[in-house]
Parts: structure tokens; sequence; C-alpha cells
């Protein structure tokens, strides 16, 4: 007798079932794209013990007789291919007759249908891929089902499952999904029994987008394109070139396209790509191609590690976009990359230039710190270097522990021109530290380069710091010590802030509520979606204290669910030491410079940032000498 074996179906199916169903929301996903290929113009999501417990789903699409409901829990049984044709042509969201079977494999199933034109339908049981149980039922048209006790008979899956919390998240996000590519489409949604959101049938797709993630529509640029139009060709004069799109999408070895959606200006950005949703016709994918061309696009108005909200939509024709990848169905190729991510980054290029001009620049905009901080002098230059110097004096006494102590007094140096500024900033200051016996004291500092970074000199070597980084890692470390030795301060705000947060992102604030407090940021849940700020660390006062919540929440869904305590508090404070450090391009007196660089030395880490950028690099002589060609 030979070695290898035929394996028995239901074997089959709890294989394929570890592909298809990961988790809660792998099921959500599925059965939702079912009923939106079936037609569905209105669905109700409940859920129960997130996901563990109960998975429902009621959908009012075409619904099924008793024999395509009985073959629609059979493997590789579908309507929606027939061919080796149609499977370069898919035009629905499922198509491999997979999911169900699979589900029905790993849980307790039950599904109800009614077709079109009638009044009764079919209920059929399923436990661990056996049929219990097939009779008529009577009831509305359309489909519901019910997937009960998720990996009940697969014990190992069930010990991966993450908390309730965890769970209700990632289902939340794939019906945020659907609820966004599908605007017209009523979406009810349910968790043990109280709604988490009821979201009207809208054909206006942005407000449809910030009633889920909770922005103003004003925060949005439109991204349109469409490859057919004789007029569609994106103007890329911004970048001092023709336009990339010049030749249109029609040309030969071209394919047409149609791009959509919005896109967040650069001042509305978050720390995570969380926030970032791409499809494909209607699906919702990872895709690296349009990813780096959208991030391509946005990499010289917006700061590094900071990602825009986008919701991108691409239409292509199904010849020329392959969906069969994974079992999932969230990846995809596409036969040309190339003119794919040549189009997106045009008409994404095209919306920040739309920013620009909304500002009032008529410019295309720049990062902060790229821009010529000592411009030629104007009418309104001597008030942007007051204000800058009164900034930071305002901001002194909400310093970490002193940080930047030695701070130039706006009161002795008001009679300082424009010029003596521009002065002070060209030429080098050549403040010596090496009074202290340490590596950042005894650096003679030169002056900044690109508003940005501090120029220094040591012995024959060149030093340059960013003053960002070097910030952010001493607001950090200090943090991170105030914590251990008692509570951070706090002040309360005079004016409690508000703040709505999406459905997923709140949980996870509500679930971290007390670990916030311990930061001294008070946060209370004041009911639905809306939270309101009480309190926050003395640092922060008179910083963006909504961005700060906003970006502590996304940073929580992407990698915090199950930190330690110890981690989180980490990751807390590294938001807010980003979030009250000096950003590049702000004015920096020579003091503050000097000040800076002792705090450098007084901390036990200064190479690197939090987010792991360089605090400093050195250019040693040999290094500058190679650059001029003399070794």
């Amino acid at each position: 007798m030979g070695i290898i074996n035929l394996l028995p179906e239901n074997l089959i199916n709890q294989i394929a079932a570890g592909e298809v169903v990961e988790r809660p929301a792998s099921v959500v996903k599925e059965l939702i794209e079912n009923s939106i290929d079936a037609g569905a113009t209105e669905m109700i999501v409940g859920i129960e013990d997130g996901g563990r417990k109960l998975i429902r789903v009621t959908d009012n699409g075409c619904g099924m007789n008793r024999e395509d409901a009985l073959l629609s829990l059979q493997r590789h049984a579908t309507s929606k291919i027939s061919t080796v044709t149609d499977l370069f042509n898919i035009s629905t969201l499922g198509f491999r007759g997979e999911a169900l079977p699979s589900i029905a494999s790993v849980s307790r199933l039950r599904l109800t249908t009614v077709p079109k034109g009638s009044i009764s339908g079919t209920s059929i049981q399923i436990d661990g891929g056996k049929e219990v149980e097939v009779k008529e039922f009577g009831g509305a048209v359309g489909t519901t089902i019910e997937v009960r006790d998720l990996f009940f008979n697969t014990p190992a899956r069930l010990k991966f499952m993450k908390s309730t919390t965890t769970e209700l998240g990632h289902i939340t996000e794939t019906i945020n999904r659907m609820a966004i590519s599908y605007p017209s489409i009523r979406f009810i949604y349910n968790h043990n029994g109280f709604p988490v959101y009821n979201l009207p049938s809208s054909k206006d797709l942005l407000s449809r987008v910030c009633g889920i993630i909770k922005e103003e529509e004003k925060s949005f640029l439109e991204v349109s394109f469409t490859g057919d139009s004789p007029d569609s060709t994106i103007n890329s004069s911004a970048f001092g070139t023709p336009s990339l799109l010049k030749r249109g999408l029609g040309g030969v070895g071209a394919i047409p396209i149609r791009i959509s959606g919005y896109l967040s200006g650069p001042d509305i950005n978050r720390p995570t790509q969380k926030s970032i949703y791409i499809f494909v016709n209607g699906r919702f994918v990872r895709d690296r191609v349009i990813l780096h061309a959208l991030m391509d696009a946005c990499r010289t108005v917006m700061e590094k590690d900071r990602y825009p909200i986008a919701f991108l939509f691409l239409d292509v024709p199904p010849s020329d976009v392959d969906v069969n990848v994974h079992p999932a169905k969230s990846e995809v190729r596409f036969k040309k990359t190339d003119e794919i991510h040549r189009v997106v980054y045009a008409a994404v290029s095209e919306a920040l230039k739309g920013w620009s001009m909304r500002k009032g620049s008529g410019q295309w905009p720049v990062v902060s710190g790229q821009s010529d901080e000592f411009p030629i002098p104007g009418s309104n230059y001597q008030e942007r270097v007051s204000e800058a110097i009164g900034r930071y004096a305002s901001n002194a006494e909400h310093a970490l522990t002193g940080l930047f102590r030695e701070r130039f007094d706006p009161s002795t140096g008001s009679g300082r021109t424009a010029s003596n500024s521009a002065r002070m900033e060209q030429a080098p200051i050549s403040l010596s530290l090496s009074k202290v016996d340490s590596f950042f004291s005894s650096l003679t500092v030169l002056g900044r380069v690109g508003g940005t970074y501090i120029v220094c000199s040591t012995g024959n070597d060149l030093c340059l710091i960013d003053q960002h980084a070097a910030h952010e890692r001493i607001a950090f470390e200090r943090l991170k010590k105030t914590y251990r030795d008692s509570r951070p301060e706090s002040q309360t705000l005079l004016i409690p802030e508000v703040v709505d947060l999406p459905q997923s992102e709140g949980m996870l604030i509500r679930e971290h509520l007390e670990v916030l407090s311990r930061t001294g940021l008070e946060v209370e849940h004041f009911g639905g979606d809306t939270f309101v700020i009480k309190s926050v660390p003395a640092a922060l006062a008179d910083k963006n204290i909504r961005g700060l919540v906003r970006d502590i929440a996304d940073e929580l869904a992407h990698s915090g669910r199950t930190k330690s305590i110890d981690e989180l508090m980490e990751t807390l404070f590294s938001r807010m030491a980003c979030h009250s450090a000096v950003e590049g391009g702000d004015y920096m007196d020579p003091m503050e410079i000097v000040a800076l660089l002792r705090d450098l030395d007084s901390i036990d880490f200064s190479s690197n940032c939090p987010h792991g950028r360089p605090v400093f690099v050195i250019l040693n002589q040999i290094e500058i000498e190679k650059m001029f060609g003399r070794r």
C-alpha cells in the first residue's frame, strides 16, 4: 500500500478554512461580499462576543431556491464563473466557491433564504461541515446566514483568537471598508444587541466616508481621472515638466482606467497607513504599486513617517487585473503596473496641487523645513520672527522638566532686526560648550541649514543634528523617567476638548482610558463616538490634543492591542513626545540650541528618536575630502 492518501472532504474544507477564515472578520467579509453580489440594497450585521458566539448577516438580495442553496455549501460551487475565460474577467466580489463550505466546516452554520417571487424558501443547518437539517422556511425575500461557535471543532485555531475588543475592531474595520466601497447600500451594525451604527443609503461618497471616520468634509481633496475622456490629461506643470499623462491612456500599450476618491490635505495626516483605503473594481485591496504611487506623490508635501487619509477607487477592465492571487482576495496583479503607478501618481499630485491653491499660495507646497526660513525681508517678516520667538517663550512654562531652560527672552531681544536675525542664522554662531565634558556639549555650533538641522563642528569633523528628532528623544526619555518616578504632571483644560472617533478606534480608547490617565491624559467617554479630553500632560497644554488622541488611537489599532502595560506606555509616550517636540523649520535662537545640546547629554540614549530616525550624523574629515575628490 502506498503512502499517499486522498484526504477526506471535511479535512479538505478545514484546510481551505485555514486560508479563507483567519478570524471572525474574515467571515463577515465573505458573507457581506456574497450579499453585495446578490444585489442587496440593505444588510444587517449582528455580532455577539466579538464574533465568537454569533455572526449574523441578513440581506434583501435575490435569495436562492432549494437547489442553489444546497449547492452553495459545496466546495467549488459558484454562480460567478463557469469557464477559464471567466476567471480572467471577474466583475464580482466572490467567485472561488470556497467561502461558505470553509466557514461551515469550522462552525455551526444556518442558511435561510427566500428567492424573489416566492413566499417560502429553504433553511439549512450545517455543524462542523456535516449536514444536520434541511427544511422549508417562510420569510422575506433575501438571505440570512448565522455562524455560531466559530472554531468550536478546531481548538488550536480558537486559542489564537484575540480579545473581544480586538476582534470587534477588525470586524468594524471590515464593515467600514464595505460601507465606503458601496455607499448606496444601507448598513445596520449591532454588537451584543446594541447598535454600533446605522448608515443610510447615500449617493454621496464623501458624506459616507466622513460619517465613518469622523472627519470634516472640508478636510478632503477630490481625486478624479477618467482615461477615455478627450480632455482627461492631467496638467503636471507644477513639476516643471510636460504633463505626465499628455499621451493619455488610449495609446498603444495603455489601458483605460478611471480614478476617483478623496485625499486629505497634508495638514491632516496619521502615523500609520491604517487610514489609506484602496479599492480596485469595488474590492478593497492591499497593493504596493498603488500605495507607492500615492506616497511618492505625497513625499514632497508631507512629513516623513506620516500618512494621508485616502480613499482611492480604481476602475480597471477586469481583463487587465488578476484577482485570483490569494484565497482572501485582498491582493491583485495588474498587467500594466507601470501604467497604474504613473496615472495614480499624477492624479494624486494634481489633487495636492489643488490643496496648495486652496491654501492661497498659488504654489506647490513644500514640507515644513524645506522652505527658506529667512526669505528676503518683507512686510510680514518681522511679525513672523516675533511670532516664532513668542511661541517658544510661551511654551517654556510647559516644557518637560525645564527643557530649553535657557530660553532667549523676547523682552531683551526686542531690538533685534530682521537682518540681524538673518545674519544669526547664516553666520557661524561659534558657541562652544567645551566646559562640559560630554559629546554634545563639546560641539561648536556653526549655524542651521534648511531650518531643521543644527550644524556643529568637532575637531575636523562635522555633526548635523535634527532638531525635531533630538527634542523628541529628550521629551520621550523625560516622560518615561517621570512615569517611573511618579506620575507626569497634568494640566486641567479650562474648556474641555471634544473629539469624535471612528467606532474601531473609539473602542480601543475606551479600553485604555485608565492607561491614558497614567500619562496625564484624562479622557472621558461621553457616549456614542464622542470623547471629552479633560486634562493633558503639562508639556502638551498648547498642542493639538485632538490630533494627539487620534494618533494614539491609530497607534493602538496598528500595533498596541496585545502589548504589555509598559510597552503601551512607551507607545503613548513616543506619540506625546512627537507632538510636544519642535518641528523642522521652527525657529530656534542660539541659547535654545545650547540648551538642546546640553539636554541631549543629560539623557541615557540620544542616537535615535523614539521612531528610529537618527538624531545626528557625523561627517568625518575623510568623508568630506572624498566628496571634494581629495581622496
